[in-house]
């Protein structure tokens, strides 16, 4: 196989090169290790990208871009973004690229809804570790915690998250709910008292049966934890 040109990587980098160098006459081969089109800022940006229109006009775009990124973005790239974008675009939609524009204030909406989402589970882990898996447990309680983290998991699935900010705290909280439930398992298992763990429903300590360490071993493909002790 011979070409004229050969691209590593397709997202929009390499799509852009693909479309400049076949414009002057050269056979191109865009390759990638995943789809076409969804490169590392596609999986950052959960696939949504903001750029000026006729209707968000490059000074909304900067002024946006900079709240959202806490005042710390490089501005005169951030500007140049505003200034090249509308070019950028009108160059992918010759070539037929699909697009889905939305109004701006949509945009606002859901980067605003994605952050909120997050929060409100970050705070709704908080009290089901202190809840569930605090100084003093219960088999029904536990149960009971196994259960909400379960929905919780449910819920995070499902938010897209807008910028890298909110990227990092989604995976703070699957680690943050992967642990805890590895906690739970591991409580659950464990029917005695010891030290600092309390089992309300078992408050002896029991060194014949428990005086020994729980091993968890998570299977991936079954998504769920095994226990052995030790």
């Amino acid at each position: 196989m011979q070409r004229d040109v050969i691209i590593v990587g397709g997202g929009l980098a390499g799509i852009m090169a693909a479309f400049s160098a076949q414009a002057e006459g050269a056979e191109v081969l865009l390759i990638d290790r995943g789809s076409i089109g969804v490169g590392t800022n596609s999986i950052l940006a959960g696939g949504v990208f903001a750029a000026p229109t006729s209707i968000y006009g490059p000074d909304a775009y900067i002024k946006d871009t900079l709240q959202v990124g806490k005042m710390i973005n490089n501005e005169p790239r951030v500007k140049l973004i505003a200034k090249e974008a509308p070019g950028a675009i009108d160059s992918f939609s010759h070539h037929q690229t699909p697009f889905k524009p939305k109004e701006p204030e949509d945009l606002a909406l859901n980067i605003s809804q994605a952050d909120k989402q997050l929060k409100d589970l970050s705070r709704r882990l908080k009290e089901m570790a202190w809840k569930y898996a605090g100084v003093v447990r219960t088999d029904e309680g536990i149960k009971m915690g196994m259960k909400e983290v379960e929905l919780l998991d449910r819920q995070l699935e499902t938010n897209v998250p807008h910028a890298v900010s909110e990227r990092k705290l989604k995976e703070d909280l699957m680690s943050a709910s992967f642990i805890l439930k590895a906690v739970l398992t591991a409580s659950l298992a464990r029917e005695e008292s010891r030290g600092s763990f309390n089992r309300r429903d078992f408050p002896q300590e029991d060194n014949i049966n428990w005086q020994k360490n729980s091993c968890l071993i998570y299977d991936r493909k079954e998504g769920r934890f095994s226990l052995t002790r030790h």
